[in-house]
Formats: structure tokens, C-alpha cells, sequence
């Protein structure tokens, strides 16, 4: 009986590796790089949205590629609705569907039903270090920041930062 039990599991756990292998070998990937539609090589953040599309900041633009292609966003002076700065960083998602784009710029917020940027820096204080890195959004949609040696509320109905601690 004890060999019988134990020739089972071995045959189930043969037919299983088989079959495992056999999936395995039909499984193909497609690989993003610069040469297929990626701004650069080297990326900060990859973020999936609630709509299925995979954001990937960079160096050198917002990639956001929906499965088959890329889209990339760069900074555009004659646009005012294109995202500020040239190095990308945290990605978060509101409770709205927009995203929170950290840039060397300031955050910028991807208003996504008109498809276009909104920009936001501090302004209440020398700011040296413009490097804004937002890393929590919170019940009330308020979005918190790191931007040097300080964390900061950003308030997302009336567009003002408030410092909550210096480090």
C-alpha cells in the first residue's frame, strides 16, 4: 500500500511537470527598450493604472504603454498642457483616475479626461532641491510629497502645498 501511495504521487507529480513544461515553452515576452518605443533605457518607476496601462518614468519623458505600444510625453514649452521636467520619478493614481507624475519640475498631475498635464511647484519657500518625489495619496485626495529634506501636502482641490516636517 505504502508504494502504491507513493508511485501515485510521483506519476502526479510527473504529469504535472509535463504539463508545466509544455506551457512553459509557448510562453513569448516582448521586451520594451529604447529601440521599441521607450524614451530612454533607464527607468525610475513602473506603475500599472486602474485602465490596464503600464506607466514607466524615466530619464527622458512618461512612457505609458497599453500592451502593444508606447506613448511617450516629454516637456514642451509651446504646449502648456505637456508635463514639466526631464527627469521622471513616483507615479501614483488619485481616487479620480488621474495620475501624480514627480519630476525634477515640480508634480504634475495627468488630468486624464482632457488628456493633458497640470504642473504644481512650491513656491512659499527657497526650494534648491526641485526634486518632488510624491509617495502617498490619502482618503481626503490629498497628495504627500518628499521634496529634498522636507515632506509636504499638496491639496489637490485648491492647489497649495503646506510643509509637515523638515529633516
Amino acid at each position: 500500500m505504502r508504494h502504491t501511495v507513493i508511485i501515485f504521487f510521483y506519476g502526479l507529480f510527473f504529469a504535472f511537470s509535463q504539463q508545466s513544461n509544455a506551457q512553459q515553452s509557448n510562453l513569448q515576452f516582448n521586451h520594451l527598450n529604447s529601440k521599441k518605443g521607450l524614451s530612454q533605457g533607464v527607468n525610475n518607476c513602473v506603475y500599472k493604472d486602474s485602465r490596464g496601462f503600464i506607466w514607466i518614468s524615466s530619464f527622458d519623458g512618461l512612457n505609458r504603454f497599453d500592451g502593444m505600444d508606447c506613448t511617450v510625453f516629454r516637456a514642451d514649452e509651446k504646449n502648456s498642457g505637456s508635463i514639466k521636467g526631464t527627469l521622471f520619478l513616483n507615479i501614483l493614481e488619485d481616487k479620480n483616475g488621474n495620475l501624480w507624475i514627480g519630476s525634477n519640475e515640480g508634480i504634475n498631475c495627468y488630468v486624464r479626461n482632457k488628456n493633458r498635464f497640470q504642473n504644481f511647484q512650491i513656491s512659499e519657500t527657497i526650494h534648491t532641491d526641485k526634486i518632488y518625489s510624491p509617495f502617498y495619496i490619502d482618503d481626503q485626495n490629498n497628495v504627500w510629497l518628499q521634496s529634498g529634506g522636507e515632506i509636504w501636502l499638496f491639496n489637490t482641490i485648491n492647489h497649495q502645498f503646506k510643509k509637515q516636517l523638515h529633516f
